[in-house]
């Protein structure tokens, strides 16, 4: 009888040390995933960030004072972030440290009347955190004709490298972000999926394609493997809902067998997640 409660204390010990071990390494690459994500749908790649237990240190030289400001506010949403270690260096047009001056060395400059005007001093409106908007050609008002500025796909080109360069030019070198370890894409794709839609609908008639998932390499390579399926998945579903013949779409997931950069630096792991689609069955 004491075997079976020593057997028992020795196994809860056991589970106990496994958690303290494991628990804290996924909270871990948890937070940085999440973080790389949210830097990523803000157009903040100049922020290098890394997680140690729930402390954030970003490092990283900002374009201008308003950005460096709009990064720290965008990290402090991070649910789970515990600290945030500010290592960013000072930007070009940040104020020049005011320094002490002797009561007795120069009288008082007087205030300039003002009507209202904010001081060249005070620190400029953030700037909004969406992306610029881009215009798609998927409504029923602009149905037909190119959005603004968008180049138009050329006429002479044969049906498949029509379609090929129709979706290169809807990607425009981005991909489709989803919530971390879900399908459920975020809400920063949206425009993107709209130009998807458009690409397929006017320039890929009568086409097939494949639409193929990939993830980096953290966490087990089963679980990358039935996520970037599921992720391939979920556009395919989406392109059906907006009309998009389902079966012209093929979906494979590839997980993190195919990277097409490092997975040892936060660029690399970017570049592997992500949603490619091909023509071709």
């Amino acid at each position: 009888m004491k075997a079976l409660q020593y057997f028992g204390l020795f196994a809860l010990l056991t589970l106990l040390t496994i958690a303290l071990i494991y628990l804290p390494s996924r909270i871990e690459s948890e937070l940085q995933y999440e973080t790389e994500n949210t830097l990523v749908e803000h157009n903040l790649d100049w922020v290098e960030a890394s997680i140690d237990g729930q402390d954030l240190t970003i490092r990283g030289a900002p374009p201008s004072l308003a950005e460096k400001e709009r990064a720290l506010s965008v990290l402090q949403n991070v649910d789970g972030l515990r600290v945030i270690h500010d290592q960013l260096s000072e930007p070009l047009d940040a104020p020049a440290p005011r320094l002490p001056v002797a009561a007795a060395a120069q009288p008082a400059a007087q205030p300039a009347a003002t009507s209202g005007a904010k001081s060249a001093l005070e620190p400029s409106e953030s700037p909004s955190h969406e992306p610029e908007s881009v215009s798609s050609t998927s409504g029923p008002e602009t149905a037909g004709r190119p959005a603004p500025n968008e180049v138009l796909v050329p006429a002479n080109l044969s049906a498949r490298t029509r379609c090929e360069e129709s979706l290169r030019r809807a990607f425009k070198g981005d991909t489709v972000h989803f919530q971390m370890n879900t399908s459920i894409v975020r809400p920063s794709s949206r425009k993107l999926l709209s130009r998807l839609v458009s690409a397929v609908k006017n320039d890929c008639k009568g086409i097939d394609l494949t639409i193929a998932g990939y993830t980096d390499s953290l966490g087990p390579a089963k679980v990358n493997l039935a996520l970037s399926k599921a992720r391939a998945k979920t556009i395919k579903d989406y392109l059906v809902r907006q009309g998009v013949p389902k079966t012209a779409l093929k979906t494979v997931g590839y997980g993190e067998s195919k990277p097409v950069a490092s997975n040892k630096t936060r660029a690399g792991r970017i570049k592997n997640r992500r949603i490619e689609i091909h023509t071709g069955g």
